[in-house]
């Protein structure tokens, strides 16, 4: 039997956001953080919820690592801390880490603060930033300095989809989102104007932009829409396939005959 791919709540196709903290807290707005269990009245087990948030904000400090070291400019969000990292003498991660502190300092002083998950994803992220910094070298040629910054892109876009799977708090531009609502400001609004506000700032203060900026602006969208629904595939898929075989259990031979001849048809199709 054929079941038909499992969608997400929302249409995370419509995200209009080109910073990856933007990005992050707009699909938070929209998908209730219940749906990433796969059931509709049962959150994920903190530990599994852990795991999410812990693998994909490690993947985000991976991913800047890649366009740190890729000399063709950082996501929107990271231009605002390589200026302070240029001002301070502080390392990205470090930079992330002030930026966090005061984000969500205004964030607590309007009524919305920080949340565990969130504070674990601001200092994972600083942390593996670093970490896979101090790994990484820079590289000569311009097809690795793109390749660094293709796999960084989706490194990055693929722990966003984790930390979102995981229904935890996106963060400091979440939060003040959340508190520019509770006094009647649109959500969107808010969030545009903190976006366009650490690029506009970043870029005045010497941050580094360059053609991945653009390109990161442009693609974290289409990316996060379609590395998320892989995510919600996998696991709204396996479920109800799990569902159909408690409903209509087969012998285990009759079973692995029909995968064998769907595996077949897959094949064949192709």
């Amino acid at each position: 039997m054929n079941f038909p791919p499992p969608r997400l709540a929302k249409p995370v196709h419509r995200l209009r956001s080109f910073t990856r903290q933007g990005a992050l807290a707009r699909v938070r707005s929209l998908q209730p953080a219940r749906m990433y269990s796969g059931n509709k009245t049962k959150p994920l087990e903190p530990l599994r919820m852990a795991a999410y948030l812990a693998s994909g904000s490690i993947l985000i400090g991976l991913g800047v690592s890649f366009l740190v070291h890729a000399r063709l400019g950082l996501p929107p969000y990271d231009v605002m801390l390589s200026a302070i990292r240029v001002h301070s003498g502080l390392t990205h991660g470090q930079s992330a880490w002030v930026a966090a502190a005061v984000l969500f300092s205004v964030a607590t002083l309007l009524g919305r603060p920080p949340k565990p998950a969130g504070l674990s994803l601001a200092f994972l992220n600083g942390f593996s930033v670093d970490a896979f910094g101090a790994l990484l070298v820079d590289p000569d040629s311009m097809f690795l300095r793109v390749l660094f910054s293709g796999l960084g892109m989706v490194a990055i876009v693929t722990g966003l989809s984790l930390v979102i799977f995981s229904g935890t708090t996106g963060g400091a531009f979440d939060l003040l989102m959340q508190a520019g609502a509770d006094r009647g400001r649109d959500e969107v609004r808010v969030r545009t104007l903190l976006e366009v506000g650490v690029i506009v700032g970043g870029v005045a203060a010497g941050g580094t932009a360059g053609i991945a900026t653009a390109v990161f602006a442009v693609a974290v969208g289409p990316l996060l829409r379609i590395i998320s629904q892989a995510l919600a595939d996998h696991r709204t898929g396996r479920q109800t396939r799990l569902r159909h075989q408690d409903r209509d259990p087969a012998p285990q031979n009759q079973q692995r005959t029909l995968a064998d001849q769907d595996l077949l048809g897959d094949f064949a199709s192709r």
